[in-house]
């Protein structure tokens, strides 16, 4: 693969209808050395003003625009054993071609997972029934998903709707994310299909913590942003919530995988009461060092919480201070909202 140095070739222009706007392309300038165009501003009272450099950023943003969209990897769906030997797989897709969908019949072991070949931005539903995931990677190539089993998977029931990935037919579908999707104002923390252990080309938005009750599936992290927000119990789906050890410097986190800006959050404390108690006190964290003391209510749903439009890769709940001891705390969800930046 020829390596690849990302610039942004900019026009900036001011007009009394218009002030001071910027245009941005990002352009992968192949085989140009580090820093032989720079990032260009040209500003002009009346009209836009294009100097021969800023012209030429237009062109190469326009053939690198092309280049990209001629590299990126044509969508494909595969279904592989534990052995990586493939079980079924969709027919090749044009590199034109914006969604794939492959029906098979199959009845699932551990071991298996599906496979799926796109570009950075991709939709995937992962069998019939089951939500649709919008993911992000910071490169095109292939994401995996291995079927959930295991011992810490069923005691409790498992994490997911106890009809997902049952019985010999399935579907699984996988589409390139529209730009029109992406500009709206969205939680921007929901994964469905997040996983604890990432695959070699992770997804984004991941959920990570310090600690998980014994281990267990129904209380990880991802948990805490599958949008499933049911309360009253715990364990096996719908119940399941990001739950810890009872252990101090307790802290969960979800990360984004590029510079997103938010201004609220939602958050939903797990609310089996009497059983749990809940976290009346935590700490929002933001990548840049920004921290936020906030308080939380006994009880069910989602409690929100804004602040100024703040731009970051991560969002972390950290110093979480129970509101009884001793009790058990978990999370049952946590909602980012706000929009792409770019």
């Amino acid at each position: 693969m020829l390596s690849s140095y990302h610039y942004w070739l900019a026009a900036n222009w001011h007009t009394p209808h218009h002030p001071s706007p910027w245009i941005l392309c990002p352009v992968p300038l192949v085989r140009i050395p580090r820093g032989e165009y720079v990032i260009q501003r040209v500003q002009q009272q009346k009209g836009i003003r294009l100097t021969p450099a800023v012209a030429i950023g237009i062109a190469l943003c326009a053939t690198g625009l092309a280049a990209q969209s001629k590299s990126a990897p044509a969508l494909k769906i595969q279904v592989l054993d534990a052995q990586g030997a493939q079980i079924v797989a969709s027919e090749p897709a044009k590199t034109t071609q914006r969604e794939v969908h492959l029906s098979f019949a199959h009845s699932y072991r551990p071991g298996d997972r599906i496979v799926v070949s796109g570009p950075e931005r991709i939709a995937v539903q992962l069998d019939s029934g089951q939500p649709e995931c919008r993911l992000y990677r910071q490169s095109a190539g292939l994401w995996s998903f291995e079927i959930p089993f295991g011992h810490s998977q069923n005691e409790l029931g498992g994490a997911y709707d106890p009809n997902a990935f049952q019985g010999a037919a399935h579907t699984v579908g996988v589409r390139v994310l529209g730009r029109h999707e992406l500009r709206g104002y969205r939680n921007l923390a929901l994964n469905p299909c997040d996983q604890t252990v990432q695959p070699e080309l992770p997804a984004f938005p991941h959920a990570t913590a310090s600690s998980t009750y014994r281990e267990m599936a129904v209380f990880a992290p991802r948990n805490a942003i599958d949008g499933v927000v049911a309360g009253g119990n715990h364990g096996r789906w719908p119940y399941q919530s990001w739950g810890p050890d009872k252990v101090d410097g307790l802290w969960w986190r979800a990360d984004f995988g590029r510079i997103v800006e938010l201004d609220k959050l939602r958050i939903a404390v797990r609310s089996d009461f009497p059983h749990d108690s809940h976290w009346k006190e935590v700490t929002i964290e933001f990548s840049d060092g920004t921290q936020v003391k906030i308080t939380l209510a006994k009880s069910a749903g989602l409690q929100e919480v804004r602040f100024p439009r703040h731009r970051t890769l991560w969002i972390g709940i950290s110093h979480l201070v129970p509101a009884e001891e001793p009790g058990w705390c978990a999370l049952t969800e946590v909602e980012a909202w706000g929009r792409e930046i770019h």
